[in-house]
């Protein structure tokens, strides 16, 4: 069934359509209007979506409605895998219930145990927290759960890959009879199959995405860039795309500290956000981003399904995620909640498999452009990259302005350019005499040695010129 397609035709209260309306959520999207209605119908639930596409609303919502905001007692308990996501999801929680007088309070460990305790005293009525940090205040009596009717499991797939599954097993065991259960997971591997068949009653299923994830509000092209020029590549594209907020994400912690260190000291207001930073800076950064203060946050992949920013157009993969299905992650940041985002990426001549997996992924969807140009000057200079230049052979082809009709003969021209070189007989590939040019492959890795003596020099006595056939401009 499709579900309604607005708020108001949901039985939803005044209170809960008020604060909808404040946070700007006209419609709801697909998994809000297939799942709400069962939620609140008090049926369990497992709700297959991807990222972006509204899941915390769709629990959020009716977790909202059914907790009683004179029973100061903790109601709803959500599991989620990451500090990150606790803030966010009760944060949006919070907004859902501002009129209902319904909190919900995020707990997660490298925070102080005090605050959150004395929000249990308080009555909050949903607790949004990672396992670790709820077990512990569950075996110290901080966190009681006999008034618990509503649990939901967030990222469930996320977790299992973060090996809490055995954490959860155990919050789950310890939860009072009959709770209404919910879960949400963008894929379902074997383990959390197991988990919905031990602790759900014939829960309704709800498939928003299949195990091949393609997010249809997002255009995604990339370009070939070498590893040396993906600073000028990354340039050109805020230059060209002056996005309103783009997240751009690097394989390591230090290629983040890298590029935003290169961008900063190129004018462009840049922050990074990875886990070595402590929680209160990376939360700074977030709200600043929020509040357009920042335009481009440089992440990991370890928080990339832990970021929610509404209002994110752009996705960069400065570097290709070492696995696939993190590239739907990265690129789930933009293209949500019915706007559209673009996602690029780089992608450089050696990562071709990696480049079919991303192919595979996107179902299609992903294409090929080249660099965009601008009007002004580069500042960041382009180089050349003799890997990015190279065949699959790993050669880089030049050519001489000296052929047949120079009355020279091939051997000679391949005696010459080894002794220029400082090569040995087996260093150059292919060489081909034409009659006027010569071609000579030669490998990356002493091509700028070829370079530097043959861009403009001598060969036995004449005047040569060579250049990269890679970069040779066609003629007529």
């Amino acid at each position: 069934m499709p579900g309604p397609k607005r708020f108001s035709d949901m039985p939803l209260s005044a209170d809960v359509l008020d604060a909808l309306a404040a946070m700007g959520f006209e419609e709801p999207t697909r998994i809000q209007r297939e799942s709400i209605p069962v939620a609140l119908a008090g049926r369990d639930l497992i709700g297959q979506a991807q990222t972006g596409t509204g899941k915390t609303a769709a629990f959020g919502i009716p977790m909202v409605e059914k907790c009683d905001p004179a029973l100061k007692k903790v109601q709803a308990l959500i599991l989620v895998p990451t500090r990150e996501l606790a803030e966010q999801v009760a944060g949006e929680i919070n907004e859902i219930g501002q009129f209902k007088a319904i909190h919900a309070v995020p707990v997660y460990g490298g925070a102080s145990f005090t605050p959150q305790i004395r929000a249990f005293k308080e009555g909050t009525a949903i607790v949004v927290g990672t396992p670790g940090r709820v077990m512990d205040h569950m075996r110290r009596g901080n966190l009681r759960l006999d008034a618990v009717k509503l649990f939901c499991l967030d990222e469930a797939d996320r977790m299992l890959d973060m090996g809490f599954i055995e954490d959860i097993q155990w919050v789950m065991e310890r939860l009072p009879p009959r709770v209404q259960v919910q879960l949400f997971s963008a894929t379902m591997p074997t383990a959390i199959v197991n988990l919905t068949e031990t602790f759900m009653r014939n829960p309704q299923t709800i498939v928003v995405s299949e195990d091949k994830l393609t997010v249809d509000s997002v255009e995604q092209v990339y370009y070939t860039v070498g590893y040396r020029n993906k600073l000028w590549a990354l340039y050109r594209v805020l230059e060209a795309e002056r996005p309103e907020l783009a997240f751009v994400f690097c394989r390591t912690k230090f290629e983040c500290d890298k590029v935003v260190h290169q961008l900063k000291a190129h004018g462009f207001r840049a922050e990074a956000l990875h886990g070595d930073m402590a929680q209160k800076a990376r939360n700074k950064v977030l709200d600043a981003a929020r509040d357009g203060k920042v335009r481009i946050v440089v992440a990991t992949d370890v928080l990339a399904r832990g970021i929610d920013v509404s209002h994110c157009s752009h996705v960069i993969n400065y570097d290709i995620p070492e696995d696939p299905e993190w590239y739907v992650h990265r690129i789930g940041r933009t293209g949500r909640m019915g706007k559209l985002g673009k996602a690029i990426t780089f992608v450089t001549r050696e990562e071709g498999r990696a480049l079919l997996d991303l192919g595979d992924i996107a179902g299609g969807d992903l294409r090929l452009e080249d660099v965009p140009e601008i009007e002004e000057r580069d500042r960041v200079k382009k180089v050349l990259d003799w890997k990015e230049l190279s065949d699959n052979t790993g050669m880089v082809k030049f050519e001489l302005d000296v052929g047949k009709d120079s009355g020279l003969k091939m051997v000679e021209i391949f005696k010459a350019v080894n002794k220029a070189c400082g090569f040995d007989e087996s260093t150059l590939g292919q060489v081909k005499m034409h009659e006027a040019h010569t071609t000579l492959e030669v490998p990356w890795q002493v091509a700028g040695r070829f370079w530097g003596r043959f861009e403009k020099g001598k060969l036995l006595d004449r005047d040569v010129r060579g250049q990269v056939v890679a970069l040779k401009k066609p003629t007529g």
